[in-house]
Protein backbone atom coordinates (compact mmCIF):
# COMPACT_ATOMS: atom_id res chain seq x y z
CA UNK A 1 0.00 0.00 0.00
CA UNK A 2 2.97 2.30 0.62
CA UNK A 3 4.06 2.16 -3.01
CA UNK A 4 0.50 2.74 -4.27
CA UNK A 5 0.11 5.71 -1.93
CA UNK A 6 3.30 7.21 -3.29
CA UNK A 7 2.16 6.65 -6.89
CA UNK A 8 -1.07 8.56 -6.34
CA UNK A 9 0.51 11.33 -4.31
CA UNK A 10 -0.72 10.44 -0.82
CA UNK A 11 1.00 9.41 2.35
CA UNK A 12 0.66 5.72 3.19
CA UNK A 13 -1.30 6.38 6.40
CA UNK A 14 -3.56 8.87 4.60
CA UNK A 15 -4.40 6.23 2.00
CA UNK A 16 -5.06 3.67 4.72
CA UNK A 17 -7.40 6.12 6.45
CA UNK A 18 -9.21 7.01 3.23
CA UNK A 19 -9.78 3.36 2.30
CA UNK A 20 -10.80 2.15 5.75
CA UNK A 21 -14.27 0.59 5.34
CA UNK A 22 -14.91 0.90 9.09
CA UNK A 23 -14.56 4.67 9.10
CA UNK A 24 -17.45 7.01 8.33
CA UNK A 25 -14.90 9.69 7.47
CA UNK A 26 -13.11 7.56 4.87
CA UNK A 27 -13.41 9.48 1.62
CA UNK A 28 -11.31 9.23 -1.50
CA UNK A 29 -11.76 11.98 -4.05
CA UNK A 30 -12.84 10.79 -7.47
CA UNK A 31 -9.41 11.74 -8.80
CA UNK A 32 -7.70 9.70 -6.06
CA UNK A 33 -9.98 6.70 -6.66
CA UNK A 34 -9.28 6.82 -10.40
CA UNK A 35 -5.53 7.11 -9.85
CA UNK A 36 -5.66 4.21 -7.40
CA UNK A 37 -7.55 1.99 -9.88
CA UNK A 38 -5.19 2.87 -12.74
CA UNK A 39 -1.99 2.31 -10.77
CA UNK A 40 -3.22 -0.88 -9.10
CA UNK A 41 -4.84 -2.14 -12.32
CA UNK A 42 -7.80 -3.13 -10.14
CA UNK A 43 -11.24 -1.91 -11.19
CA UNK A 44 -13.44 -3.55 -8.54
CA UNK A 45 -14.39 -0.11 -7.24
CA UNK A 46 -15.58 0.94 -10.70
CA UNK A 47 -17.52 -2.30 -11.09
CA UNK A 48 -19.13 -1.80 -7.68
CA UNK A 49 -20.09 1.80 -8.44
CA UNK A 50 -21.62 0.75 -11.74
CA UNK A 51 -23.59 -2.06 -10.08
CA UNK A 52 -24.97 0.36 -7.48
CA UNK A 53 -26.22 2.53 -10.36
CA UNK A 54 -27.70 -0.52 -12.12
CA UNK A 55 -25.09 -0.25 -14.85
CA UNK A 56 -22.41 -2.47 -16.29
CA UNK A 57 -18.78 -1.69 -17.03
CA UNK A 58 -17.53 -2.99 -20.35
CA UNK A 59 -13.82 -3.36 -20.96
CA UNK A 60 -12.95 -1.89 -24.33
CA UNK A 61 -9.99 -4.19 -24.85
CA UNK A 62 -10.46 -5.21 -28.44
CA UNK A 63 -7.36 -7.39 -28.71
CA UNK A 64 -9.53 -10.50 -29.18
CA UNK A 65 -12.13 -8.74 -31.33
CA UNK A 66 -12.05 -8.56 -35.11
CA UNK A 67 -9.88 -5.62 -36.09
CA UNK A 68 -11.69 -4.82 -39.31
CA UNK A 69 -14.43 -2.20 -38.96
CA UNK A 70 -16.62 -4.11 -41.41
CA UNK A 71 -16.33 -7.26 -39.30
CA UNK A 72 -17.21 -5.28 -36.18
CA UNK A 73 -20.21 -3.80 -37.96
CA UNK A 74 -21.35 -7.30 -38.89
CA UNK A 75 -21.06 -8.36 -35.24
CA UNK A 76 -23.21 -5.36 -34.30
CA UNK A 77 -25.81 -6.30 -36.90
CA UNK A 78 -25.89 -9.88 -35.65
CA UNK A 79 -26.43 -8.64 -32.09
CA UNK A 80 -29.19 -6.33 -33.35
CA UNK A 81 -30.78 -9.36 -35.00
CA UNK A 82 -30.64 -11.20 -31.66
CA UNK A 83 -32.56 -8.31 -30.06
CA UNK A 84 -35.22 -8.46 -32.78
CA UNK A 85 -35.48 -12.25 -32.51
CA UNK A 86 -35.84 -12.19 -28.71
CA UNK A 87 -38.49 -9.47 -28.92
CA UNK A 88 -40.40 -11.25 -31.71
CA UNK A 89 -40.29 -14.54 -29.81
CA UNK A 90 -41.52 -12.85 -26.67
CA UNK A 91 -44.37 -11.06 -28.43
CA UNK A 92 -45.70 -14.15 -30.23
CA UNK A 93 -48.51 -14.43 -27.71
CA UNK A 94 -49.02 -10.66 -27.53
CA UNK A 95 -47.30 -10.03 -24.21
CA UNK A 96 -43.84 -10.17 -22.65
CA UNK A 97 -43.35 -12.28 -19.56
CA UNK A 98 -40.72 -11.34 -16.97
CA UNK A 99 -38.37 -13.96 -18.40
CA UNK A 100 -38.92 -12.70 -21.95
CA UNK A 101 -38.23 -9.13 -20.80
CA UNK A 102 -35.02 -10.37 -19.20
CA UNK A 103 -34.02 -12.15 -22.43
CA UNK A 104 -34.66 -9.03 -24.50
CA UNK A 105 -32.78 -6.84 -22.02
CA UNK A 106 -29.79 -9.23 -22.10
CA UNK A 107 -29.73 -9.09 -25.90
CA UNK A 108 -29.90 -5.29 -25.83
CA UNK A 109 -26.93 -5.18 -23.45
CA UNK A 110 -24.95 -7.47 -25.74
CA UNK A 111 -25.84 -5.25 -28.73
CA UNK A 112 -24.72 -2.16 -26.80
CA UNK A 113 -21.46 -3.87 -25.88
CA UNK A 114 -20.81 -4.65 -29.55
CA UNK A 115 -21.54 -1.04 -30.50
CA UNK A 116 -19.20 0.17 -27.75
CA UNK A 117 -16.37 -1.93 -29.21
CA UNK A 118 -17.08 -0.56 -32.70
CA UNK A 119 -17.24 3.01 -31.39
CA UNK A 120 -13.92 2.59 -29.58
CA UNK A 121 -12.27 1.30 -32.75
CA UNK A 122 -13.66 4.22 -34.77
CA UNK A 123 -12.66 6.79 -32.14
CA UNK A 124 -9.16 5.35 -31.78
CA UNK A 125 -8.64 5.42 -35.52
CA UNK A 126 -7.84 1.70 -35.70
CA UNK A 127 -8.78 -0.17 -38.85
Amino acid sequence: MDKLAQMIGLGAQTLRNKTNPNSEDAQLSLRQALAMMLHANDYQLLDSMAAICNRKVVQLDTANSPSCLVQLLLVCQAEHGDVARALADGLRDGQLTARERSDVAREIIEARDALDVLAQKVISGAN
